[in-house]
């Protein structure tokens, strides 16, 4: 291939180019690596062009595709072969198709010569930038080179992204990348009016970041502050200078400040979060990664500042948000727990620790907490519910506690659709389920007591539609409990409507109590007896009707037996006539006989008058 100088003004310019792309898009990796292979390719000609992040467990990730219908002639195993040996190289690398044994399977598929360059910071990989498919008319030797200068200022946004990314990574790390980087600046800044060019991109850069950075001299004083610094803090740049770091922090003050610095010096770079006061003195809470340097001779923290007052009020909104829900929900009387794909408990409310006390649920084996057993229930909801992400309603008898519970496990899923967690909603149903069976056993006392009456009896909800009813009711209307319930009593009653007003029908209507008799001949009479029919108000406690209940006694027994009672009185009243005058006649003869003898008995004294009188006078006739 035909090789260009290094300094060749075409390399200059797509050096520049592609330099500046990646610092305007710095604080983007995504786009930037969007924007920078698309660039590439239309720069050059390029068949592919591909940047892969980091190495991970599964291999680099793919962060762009250029041009992005390429995907599947992305996946082919040519290419990923290729892409996989391309990883074991230790530095850039340009791969001849037709003498490179590395680039032989591209050469199978049709892609000709190939470029990987493995994007380094210090020891670190960071990525990898790999053309598929150079023209042959390229300078594969310039664009190397070109492409490895580009590759360092690339590899630099990557490893501040990925830092970003993973706040735990090894702080001295970054203290190495950052020694390195102002190093390999101060050396282009005297390589002439390109490399300052760059310079002043990515001065602007980073005086127009979101973020404040400082540089800090070991007695507190600023050697730097940028534009954001002076924004966030309310100074002017010279002004912003011309202060010790103890006006922002007061709490570094002298040995404070020589203990934080002896500290930073030891481990290369500090990340922590504080308050600085502003020039109105009013409090900023910020992030602050500090970075130890020396440079040129001289120490130097190089801090990036961020503001987290919006972070903070966010979390302290959401902290309140979920302090509030936790109170909502324990004041539930349901239980609730969150339970993990391996049936632990991530989470639960009071309420569930006040339905099995003694025990902390978080952490427990669910099957070991609710029941202490060994192997998971018998028909758990909660698995059902992780193998197929529905909604899952169980009953559960737990013998430790002797009650039974209502469970209605709920999956949540993640926005692939993949169930992470199951809320289990476990409600305490032990009294309604006895309530439910003496209620049951009232129904069927009452539905054995009622049809063991021979009256009508019939329950009426206040739209007059039939709620229960005894069999006497059934025979009566030649219905049955599933034909009846639930329909309105007059369809029952009156099939064939109503033609004369009904008494019993607008007593329902007016819903008032009344009793009344229904002669056998009234039209609206079902069965053609009569009938005493009462309607009786069922009340709740509060006095509001609820239902009514309707009675019909058949009165035909009943008046036969007044009639029979009729005949046998009026039978005895002719009875007591005849002998009443049988007792008279006798009473009459015994009153003349009565006479008979008092006339008798008055004779009787006259005449014994008359013998002592006869007596008397012979006494005295003797003497």
């Amino acid at each position: 291939m035909p090789k260009n100088k290094p300094d060749h003004p075409a390399n200059s310019l797509v050096e520049s180019e592609l330099v500046e792309n990646i610092l305007c898009h710095a604080d983007n990796p995504g786009e930037c690596a969007r924007c920078l292979t698309t660039q590439i390719r239309e720069l050059l000609g390029v068949r592919m062009v591909a940047l892969l992040s980091a190495e991970t467990d599964s291999g680099p990730t793919l962060l762009s595709l250029c041009p992005p219908r390429n995907e599947a002639d992305w996946s082919r195993p040519e290419i990923q072969e290729f892409v996989l040996g391309a990883r074991a190289f230790p530095g850039p690398r340009l791969i001849d198709h037709l003498t490179d044994p590395t680039g032989q399977g591209l050469s199978a598929i049709g892609i000709g010569t190939s470029l990987v360059i493995p994007l380094m910071v210090g020891a670190d990989r960071v990525g990898m930038l790999i053309l598929l498919g150079l023209p042959e008319v390229t300078g594969g030797a310039n664009i190397l080179a070109t492409l490895t200068r580009v590759a360092r200022i690339l590899a630099l946004v990557l490893k501040d992204s990925l830092l970003h990314r993973d706040p735990e990574h090894t702080v001295a790390a970054r203290t190495t990348e950052l020694e390195t980087t102002l190093e390999r600046l101060q050396a282009e800044l005297e390589q002439g009016k390109r490399i300052e060019a760059k310079l002043q991109v990515m001065q602007f850069s980073v005086d127009n970041t979101a973020d404040a950075v400082f540089w800090v001299r070991p007695d507190g004083s600023y050697a730097y502050a940028n534009k954001s610094a002076c924004r966030m803090f309310g100074y002017g740049r010279e002004e912003f200078l011309r202060l010790k770091t103890m006006a922002l922090n007061p709490e570094h003050q002298g040995a404070a400040w020589k203990k934080h610095w002896d500290e930073l010096r030891e481990k290369g770079a500090l990340r922590f979060e504080t308050a600085l006061l502003k020039k109105d003195r009013s409090p900023l809470l910020v992030e602050i990664t500090a970075n130890h340097i020396e440079f040129a001779g001289q120490e130097f923290n190089c801090a990036f500042v961020h503001d987290i007052t919006e972070r903070k009020r966010a979390a302290e909104r959401l902290e309140t948000e979920r302090e509030r829900m936790e109170v909502i929900l324990s004041a539930l009387n349901t239980g609730l727990s969150l339970i993990n794909p391996d049936m632990t408990i991530a989470w639960a409310n009071h309420k569930i620790r006040e339905m099995f006390p003694g025990r902390e649920p978080v952490g427990q084996v669910c099957h070991v907490f609710y029941e202490s057993r060994a192997t998971v229930c018998d028909g758990c909801g909660t698995i059902r519910a992780f193998m197929d992400g529905k909604v899952c309603e169980s009953e559960q008898l737990v013998p430790a506690t002797g009650r039974t519970y209502s469970i209605i496990s709920q999956p949540i899923k993640d926005q692939t659709g993949r169930v992470v967690n199951v809320l289990e909603g476990i409600t305490d149903i032990t009294e309604r389920l006895r309530a439910e069976e003496e209620l049951r056993r009232s129904a069927r006392e009452w539905s054995a007591a009622m049809d063991a009456s021979e009256d009508v009896i019939y329950l009426l909800d206040l739209d007059r539609r039939v709620l229960r009813a005894n069999k006497a009711f059934y025979r009566m209307t030649r219905s049955t409990p599933e034909s009846a319930v639930a329909r309105p009593i007059a369809e029952l009653l009156h099939p064939g409507g109503v033609t004369v007003p009904c008494p019993h029908c607008q007593a329902q209507k007016e819903q008032r109590e009344v009793v009344f008799t229904m002669e056998a001949d009234h039209p609206h009479n079902p069965a053609g007896h009569p009938f005493e029919i009462a309607l009786r108000m069922v009340r709740d406690d509060a006095g509001r009707p609820i239902s009514m209940l309707k009675t019909w006694h058949d009165l035909t027994h009943e008046r036969k037996v007044q009639a029979e009672l009729t005949a046998y009185r009026e039978h005895l009243e002719e009875l007591v006539r005849v002998r009443t005058a049988e007792i008279e006649k006798k009473k009459r003869e015994v009153e003349r006989l009565n006479k008979l003898f008092v006339g008798r008995e008055l004779r009787m004294i006259e005449l014994k008058e008359q013998i002592q009188q006869l007596e008397a006078r012979l006494a005295a006739e003797r003497h």
